[in-house]
């Protein structure tokens, strides 16, 4: 895909979320893909890319339960034990899925970006990264206080900057998932 079709697709889905999402998850849509550009600028990581990750992520958030686990099984998706009983779990995938499907993705970046947005995932490169930071940390979060979402973004690499958010999610939440638990070793090991 080069860039013209990439910001064409890119407008295609801003116009696929302003008709299909409400107002308030088009305005984190927005923020999300503010703090991700400013990564990417910060890290030198290609800002398209990182762009279609961001204004896609949250593309089928708004779905009922029965459209996800309707939808997870017509396109052959997994269905684990926590997305049965949660299936808006499932948004990520769904997007992933429908990026490649009906907007012709083929960037896996991208790709595992959108679909690991939510738990994040060892395979994750800077796109995947910035994308699992930037919707945990875009301003709109309340359960963020300017000060913890300043500490994290101050810290020097991408990976720290993870590393941060993960360990604040596992206060927040009293434990994290195991695909996040993965990340997080991951990520750990790499900055020995």
């Amino acid at each position: 895909m080069d860039i013209t079709e990439l910001h064409e697709t890119i407008t295609a889905i801003e116009h696929r979320n302003a008709s299909t999402l409400s107002k308030k998850r088009v305005r984190h849509i927005q923020r999300v893909r503010k703090t991700a550009l400013g990564l990417a600028r910060r890290f030198h990581v290609s800002p398209a890319p990182v762009d279609l990750a961001a204004v896609a992520h949250d593309m089928d958030r708004e779905l009922t339960d029965a459209e996800y686990v309707s939808l997870a099984g017509t396109i052959g998706l997994e269905i684990g034990t926590q997305e049965r009983s949660k299936p808006v779990l499932l948004h990520g995938a769904v997007a992933a899925w429908r990026l490649e499907h009906e907007y012709d993705v083929t960037d896996e970046s991208v790709l595992l970006a959108v679909r690991h947005h939510t738990f994040g995932d060892p395979r994750l490169g800077d796109i995947g990264l910035i994308l699992y930071t930037a919707d945990y940390v875009e301003p709109g979060r309340k359960y963020l206080d300017d000060s913890d979402r300043r500490k994290i973004l101050s810290m020097k690499t991408l990976a720290e900057i993870v590393v941060g958010v993960i360990e604040h999610s596992r206060s927040r939440y009293s434990g994290i998932d195991s695909r996040t638990d993965a990340l997080y070793r991951s990520l750990v090991v790499k900055s020995q």
